[in-house]
């Protein structure tokens, strides 16, 4: 999966301090003597000292639950704030080919992804931007016992029983050139592959498709479905796909895009391990799903 590229932050002086700036200079000020006037004048002119500003607080907190939105970074962004990208039709992509699923029955874990991200699509292979945690996050916590390049994609299957794909095939720059129907209208035939498949778990990656295909498993009028208002957090999700013999749970780590910074990449890393422990847990027998809601299809 392919999590389109994103941008980077930019540290800026807080809305209350600037409004408290703006009323000192409308203040009223008493008339002074020119002599003193003049005295004031030089004694307010800027120092051609320098100061070190004070760093930024870093945002790694305690590996916990807490929800954070994934909102990516503005820093070193220009001075003018881009906006927004929207819906853009198939046609605005259609120079971009689409990136095959890595599958095989059985898998350990599928990672899902909500789609490919330009950068992927144009070398091929799944969470090909340059700055994608994913491939750092996968050896890093233990998934994988080497660093890996997304060229090498193709073969996590056969080697580390770990699969990819995506909810929707076709490429953009960014995920909000998806239109929500889209989204939604992908949830069925994702379903039907992971059915098809029957790996143990299948990891989204990201909260945004997390969210979505939650909306679509869940009965609405039970007390979990009630909870598909709210944004979905990361780790194991209350709902799995029950076969004859076996199951597939469904677990969730953040956005592996550089530009989500609200969980850093040592975050990341953090609930990839939770992943690695639910596994080990699932393969030794000792995980208890009956609390989980089977998927009707």
């Amino acid at each position: 999966m392919s999590t389109p590229d994103e941008d980077e932050s930019v540290s800026q002086e807080s809305t209350s301090t600037l409004f408290k700036k703006t009323l000192a200079s409308f203040s009223f000020q008493p008339k002074t003597p020119p002599s003193t006037r003049t005295q004031r004048n030089e004694s307010t002119k800027p120092s051609t000292s320098t100061s070190t500003p004070e760093p930024r607080r870093s945002l790694r907190s305690p590996l916990s639950h807490t929800i954070l939105p994934e909102t990516p970074s503005r820093k070193h962004a220009p001075a003018s704030v881009k906006s927004k990208r929207g819906f853009a039709p198939p046609e605005r992509y259609a120079h971009l080919n689409t990136i095959q699923d890595c599958l095989e029955p059985n898998l350990d874990i599928v990672f899902c992804g909500i789609n490919p991200g330009q950068k992927s699509a144009e070398v091929g292979h799944h969470y090909g931007g340059p700055t994608n945690h994913f491939w750092p996050c996968l050896y890093e916590s233990g998934l994988t016992p080497e660093r890996l390049q997304p060229t090498d994609d193709f073969t996590l299957p056969e080697r580390f029983s770990i699969g990819m794909t995506n909810l929707v095939d076709r490429p953009t720059a960014e995920q909000n050139e998806l239109s929500r129907a889209e989204r939604l209208a992908a949830v069925p035939a994702f379903l039907n592959k992971i059915a098809r498949y029957r790996p143990r778990t299948v990891c989204f990656v990201g909260l945004g498709i997390t969210e979505i295909v939650k909306s679509q498993v869940l009965p609405k009028s039970s007390n979990k479905g009630k909870e598909n208002n709210k944004i979905s957090s990361y780790g194991l999700q209350p709902f799995k796909l029950v076969y004859d013999t076996s199951e597939t749970l469904f677990f969730a780590v953040a956005s592996t895009s550089g530009r989500v910074v609200h969980y850093q990449k040592t975050h990341k890393v953090e609930q990839f391990k939770e992943l690695k422990i639910l596994i080990e847990q699932i393969k030794t027998g000792v995980f208890d799903s009956t609390g989980l809601v089977v998927i009707q299809r």
